[in-house]
């Protein structure tokens, strides 16, 4: 099409250049400066249609060596097709072939075993014919009861002897226990605290108490109650009526982090400009600083803080251990007025965000890229409690503090701003 242009170019000028050569005479067209321009204009234009044609020469030349190449692949392609279906085919042939053999051995033997039939049919007619021949005078009758041994007078044998042994046991067991216990005694006996209410007694009650309900020989322990778990009321009543660093480990406990890493750190693990938080030891990971954690580092910060400082500390400054953390959160939960406060540790709030995840459908496997390392044993007790239908990618899981739901994170914010509302009962 760009050839076609140009030539027709090249011929309007040349025609246009005859025209004027043929009205005029050479020394006229060599003063008109469009007129010198035109033969210019004409050799440019040959070139680019010379080098026009060769390029379209070369792209033609290159499509059929491409059309050439495709053809061979497919020749070759086309060659191996044939060779398989020709070996399939051989391979079938021979099949075929051994598929008859056998068949003609089956039809061989078929034979054999027929003619044997035909024989033993034969023989056995033959036997019967000299056999003796018996006559049936009159049938067997057929027994109804057993003769040996009677069941119904060993029942009676066994039931008697049963229950004369049954009664020689109980006036044994009486002999042997001695004069029953004076009214007194069974009087201070039920003047004792209920054996179901024992594991309460014996965990919170003084000695005097324990000692009016001793422990009965072979009774069985009463059963540990379950883990607790806090909701939300109960969260954010302990975190509005605890101390700035009970404030902060109960926020990195509800937004992933454990017990030991919480004690061990260090400011220079926060980074404030790109909002995350690096945790070190056996669970390395990085966790997204959200609010109100972040609010509340900076509020702890103060001004300058020392790098490798950790960030919560005892009463003389040193660093605080796991022990510490327990009763922290033991004493914030006796001061917000929780149930059971001996029952809320470290371990319920890590456990309580947790059963959070668990409960939006987290995989298993993604849970140590949130909270770290979690025992074997915690996990499938946590598992086994709560097993929703479907389990959902990292992505759509809501990992904030907290575990936070829209809702929550509003209370808890609500609570955070005022900082001693009225404590929650229950």
């Amino acid at each position: 099409m760009v050839l076609g242009a140009i030539e027709t170019e090249i011929s309007t000028l040349r025609e246009k250049l005859r025209a004027l050569e043929s009205r005029y005479n050479s020394a006229f067209l060599a003063l008109d400066p469009e007129t010198k321009e035109l033969p210019v204009k004409i050799a440019e234009l040959e070139r680019q249609l010379k080098e026009k044609r060769a390029e379209s020469a070369r792209a033609a030349l290159a499509d059929a060596e491409g059309d050439l190449a495709s053809a061979k692949v497919t020749v070759s392609r086309l060659r191996q097709d044939l060779d398989d279906n020709q070996k399939g085919a051989r391979e079938f042939a021979a099949r075929l072939a051994q598929f008859k053999g056998m068949q003609e051995d089956v039809d061989h033997v078929q034979a054999m075993e027929r003619a044997v039939l035909d024989r033993a049919t034969k023989l056995q007619a033959s036997v019967r014919e000299r056999a003796p021949q018996v006559g049936l005078i009159e049938a067997a009758a057929p027994s109804l009861a057993p003769w040996r041994p009677n069941y119904g007078q060993n029942a009676l044998i066994g039931m008697a002897g049963s229950l004369f042994f049954g009664l020689f046991a109980t006036w044994l067991a009486d002999f042997l226990a001695g004069p029953k216990p004076a009214h007194a005694l069974m009087v201070q006996h039920s003047l004792a605290v209920p054996s179901i209410e024992r594991g309460a007694i014996e965990r919170y009650a003084p000695p005097q108490l324990r000692e009016l309900n001793p422990p009965i020989q072979g009774q069985l322990p009463a059963p540990e109650p379950p883990p607790r778990e806090l909701d939300d009321a109960e969260i954010a009543s302990l975190i509005a009526n605890a101390s700035e660093d009970l404030r902060i480990a109960a926020t990195a406990l509800l937004m992933g982090l454990s017990p030991s890493e919480i004690v061990t750190l260090s400011w220079d693990k926060i980074d404030f400009a790109s909002g995350i938080i690096t945790v070190d030891g056996d669970a390395p990971r990085t966790l997204k600083l959200e609010e109100p954690l972040a609010a509340l580092l900076k509020q702890q910060r103060g001004e300058a803080p020392e790098v490798a400082a950790n960030i919560l500390h005892d009463d003389r400054g040193g660093p605080l251990s796991v022990e510490d953390l327990n009763r922290l959160v033991l004493y914030g939960a006796y001061d917000a007025g929780l149930d059971r406060p001996p029952e809320v540790t470290s371990a319920t709030l890590r456990r309580t965000y947790l059963a959070f995840l668990l409960r939006q459908g987290i995989r298993a496997a993604d849970i140590g890229r949130i909270a770290g390392h979690v025992p074997q044993e915690e996990m499938l007790a946590q598992m086994q409690t709560i097993s929703p239908r479907a389990r959902l990618p990292l992505e759509q899981i809501d990992c904030g503090p907290f575990g936070a739901t829209r809702h929550r994170r509003q209370s808890l914010a609500i609570f955070l701003n005022f900082p001693h509302p009225e404590p929650v009962e229950g």
